[in-house]
């Protein structure tokens, strides 16, 4: 088991577009030897070409249904069809204001919202995750979070995963 994985992390999104096919082929073969589920997004050009689980945005659909998939959705509706489609998980967002998107202008979720619709499903809060914001959502029953800006916008990366990751890891069930 590599660091990350003994860090309590369980599974890798990777979502930017800009990286070269072979330095993604890194970066998912690390991850995997590593233990960790990993997911690519749609969004990058080589995502569909990978045998790892895709992740899909909101309007995308999967070609290959057989193929495991999670993908972003922001209401019901969304959610709804994410799931009927087979998806294994879903990012909601935004659940708070995201840090990574100061501009962001869609109206936040908030814990109690968050909680109603991802009604016990496999759904990670997204958008403005704090240590404090992460605990709220465990305690009314949410079932994991995907941290961006609470880890890579802070001054210690580093020292804010593995505070994040040793919340999750207090979770009953792992996610």
């Amino acid at each position: 088991m590599g660091p990350l994985a003994q860090a309590g992390l369980r599974s890798i999104l990777i979502r930017e577009p800009h990286v070269p096919a072979p330095r993604l082929d890194v970066l998912c073969d690390a991850a995997g030897a590593e233990g960790l589920d990993v997911w690519v997004h749609d969004r990058h050009p080589h995502a569909r070409h990978r045998s790892e689980g895709l992740h899909l945005s909101a309007a995308g659909s999967l070609a290959d249904p057989a193929r495991p998939f999670g993908q972003s959705c922001h209401n019901a509706a969304e959610l709804r069809r994410a799931f009927a489609a087979g998806a294994r998980y879903a990012l909601l967002s935004p659940v708070f204001q995201p840090t990574s998107k100061p501009d962001d202008r869609r109206p936040p979720l908030g814990v109690e919202g968050f909680v109603s619709l991802a009604a016990g499903r496999p759904v990670w809060a997204l958008g403005g995750i704090t240590l404090a914001r992460a605990a709220a959502l465990h305690r009314a029953g949410g079932r994991g979070v995907a941290v961006l800006g609470g880890i890579f916008g802070q001054p210690d990366p580093r020292s804010a995963a593995k505070m994040v990751t040793k919340l999750l890891a207090t979770w009953s069930d792992g996610t």
